[in-house]
């Protein structure tokens, strides 16, 4: 039985290993990294966690996945690729496995694509706010007023005005000449 407890304990301390019963009823172990397959001994294990293998494969992948719950909304189960992931945001498809998802969401093009649909998401609610800080305002400050009016402290304009009141208006109701 001491063979039973510290096979439970390697399966725990190790998660890419998976116990399960093969078609003739015998237990073996899965790798789940490398799809290797081997008898539930723990001699056969240790030996097999040495290898170049797995210690190449291990180390690519984090010990823990760090928050990717975050994305399964844009990763979603390939309906063309068995066992594969696409991408709604870059159109790509990923090997579901961590590490193939741990490239793709710290890649440039992910970043990028997400940036920009944060943006989409965003520029809609913008618009409303700043719809509703318009209509709060005073409308006469939104109102438009014409060049000739917004110029009105201009030297030149003056001197002008000046010059049509002293002289004669030239309109209807002149005072000077006769009404006929």
């Amino acid at each position: 039985m001491a063979d039973g407890k510290d096979m439970r304990k390697f399966l725990a301390n190790h998660p890419h290993f998976e116990l399960f019963r093969d078609d003739q009823m015998r237990e073996k172990i899965r790798c789940k990294l490398t799809g290797h397959e081997l008898p539930a001994r723990l001699t056969d294990l240790e030996n097999y966690i040495k290898g170049k293998k797995y210690q190449r494969l291990s180390e690519a992948i984090p010990d823990e996945s760090p928050g990717y719950e975050e994305y399964k909304e844009y990763l979603v189960p390939s309906g063309k690729k068995g066992n594969q992931l696409h991408c709604q945001l870059t159109k790509k498809y990923i090997n579901n496995a961590p590490h193939h998802i741990q490239i793709h969401v710290t890649g440039k093009r992910f970043k990028r694509a997400l940036e920009k649909r944060k943006i989409k998401l965003i520029d809609p609610l913008v618009s409303v706010i700043k719809d509703k800080n318009l209509e709060s305002e005073d409308a006469d400050e939104d109102m438009w007023v014409p060049s000739d009016l917004e110029s009105e402290s201009e030297p030149d304009e003056e001197d002008g005005e000046e010059k049509m009141d002293e002289g004669d208006s030239g309109g209807e109701f002149s005072s000077e000449g006769g009404v006929s």
